[in-house]
């Protein structure tokens, strides 16, 4: 068995011995897989799906202002010739990320809490560094590895591998493909590096992470880019802190251009786009497509750019509302019954403008789920509503999936119809007041925490100078009528 074994792995370590070579960013060896034109490949591949999810903020200006300062800092870096791309995305949560091959993002949600050029630098060059120091690639080329391991055990052991393999493989992937703690502060000094090279203060970065810190402590919700392995935003800004006492004095009092940054970022949409779809209670509104649902009581619900998802409160049912992507109903419906493993039961609703059949989704000749699937045509599109559970629990839930499909109708309230987002915008303080006083002389559709972070504020009673130019966000709350 061994010498059997060792015949399968060694094409494998041959490639990976090839494979391990000098990172130009780093200066360390490293074991990757992939060519860089793979890799480029990889980010290329991915970058439509990216904006599909999201979508590209559609503010041109500020695209332009963000892809510029990019490629100012990919020029200096140790992978000019990388295809860079700089994109804003168009979404609330306060993130940043990058793909193989010189694809980075920042989403709006996190341009809304900067204060100045130097921090978004920051944040872009972090990102820069992921990709120099080919961070993604070198995750991919650990999960690769680790599924050879996992093929190598079911040489051994067939029937444990048929079992559980998939499973492994699939948490392997989940854990390699995010940073670890080293992989962050390699971004971190890197992104460090290339702020200095263009003459944007370093010592911005310190604060980006002072930021982030108050974000994560008192949004509610965990950023995206952090998980459980990475460093604690305030150990990073003492890391950061402790390398700007070797740099150039000039460069530490070079401008960070917080008035050219607030000019670039004022009017931009703070938080969910009402016009992409929004929930009060348990009704979901979406202006621009005009139609309302409801969704039964105490389910949890959630919004995305591909779907509208509720969940019953003991996580035994699910209800998904799609656009299909057909455009006749009927076409629609036999498409969803042509895929593998659904069956018809018969009707579940029969309504004239409305087609719905009940189905059992089989694997492996073996029941696993029962649910419900109605079409509905409003306007131009045709939507999809799915609903299932359990087959022992289906009964239970049918009904309340059936009264949410009911519930399906054109949006013709003429305030949401022309509801509009909520902005930043910049005002400059004609005289010394507290953000505090501020925030009563000019109202916000905010709370005074959330108007604090947003302006990297930690005391609200700070006396902040007359001529300080001071975000508040504009617009009605769409949760609220």
């Amino acid at each position: 068995m061994i010498s059997r074994l060792a015949r399968i792995l060694a094409p494998w370590l041959a490639v990976s011995l090839a494979a391990c070579s000098v990172n130009p960013a780093t200066g360390r060896r490293q074991l990757n897989l992939y060519s860089e034109s793979q890799e480029i490949a990889i980010g290329r591949k991915a970058d439509p799906e990216i904006v599909a999810q999201f979508g590209l903020y559609p503010d041109e200006d500020l695209q332009t202002y963000i892809d510029h300062l990019g490629q100012s800092m990919a020029a200096v870096s140790e992978r000019p010739g990388l295809p860079w791309t700089f994109r804003v995305i168009d979404d609330p949560v306060v993130n940043a990320f990058a793909l193989p091959g010189g694809f980075v993002y920042v989403t709006r949600g996190i341009l809304a809490h900067m204060g100045t050029e130097a921090e978004i630098a920051g944040v872009i060059g972090h990102e820069i560094g992921h990709v120099t120091a080919r961070h993604g690639v070198n995750q991919m080329t650990k999960a690769q590895l680790t599924q050879v391991g996992l093929a190598a055990g079911s040489l051994a052991a067939p029937q444990m591998a048929e079992r559980f393999g998939g499973l492994a493989q699939s948490a392997a992937g989940v854990l390699f493909l995010k940073f670890g703690r080293e992989d962050e502060r390699q971004a971190d000094a890197l992104g460090f590096r290339y702020m200095s090279r263009i003459h944007e203060p370093p010592a911005a970065l310190a604060e980006v992470f002072r930021t982030l810190g108050r974000v994560s402590a008192g949004s509610g919700r965990s950023l995206p880019a952090w998980q459980s392995t990475h460093p604690a935003p305030e150990d990073r800004e003492q890391r950061i802190r402790g390398l700007l006492a070797d740099l150039d004095p000039a460069l530490l009092n070079a401008p960070a251009h917080g008035e050219r940054y607030k000019n670039a970022i004022d009017g931009i949409v703070f938080g969910d786009d009402p016009r992409q779809g929004f929930f009060r209670g348990q009704t979901f509104y979406h202006p621009e497509l005009a139609f309302q649902i409801a969704f039964p009581d105490g389910w949890e619900t959630s919004n995305t750019r591909q779907a509208v998802i509720a969940v019953e409160p003991e996580k035994k049912a699910l209800m998904v509302l799609t656009l299909a992507d057909e455009g006749d109903l009927t076409d629609a419906e036999e498409t969803f019954f042509s895929q593998d493993g659904f069956e018809e039961e018969g009707a579940w609703i029969d309504r004239q403008d409305l087609a719905g059949r009940q189905f059992r989704f089989l694997e492996n000749d073996q029941e696993r789920l029962r649910g419900g699937v109605a079409f509905a045509t409003l306007g131009d599109h045709v939507y999809q509503l799915v609903a299932y559970a359990r087959p022992d629990d289906w009964s239970r839930h049918a009904h309340a999936a059936e009264t949410s499909v009911t519930s399906l109708r054109p949006l013709q309230d003429h305030r949401i119809l022309r509801i509009k987002p909520r902005r930043i915008e910049l005002v400059t303080l004609e005289r010394t007041m507290t953000l505090e006083a501020f925030a009563r002389a000019y109202p916000s559709t905010i709370d005074l925490e959330t108007l604090a972070r947003i302006n990297q504020i930690d005391d609200p009673h700070t006396r902040l100078a007359a001529g300080t130019r001071i975000k508040r966000v504009v617009g009605q709350d769409p949760s609220r009528p």
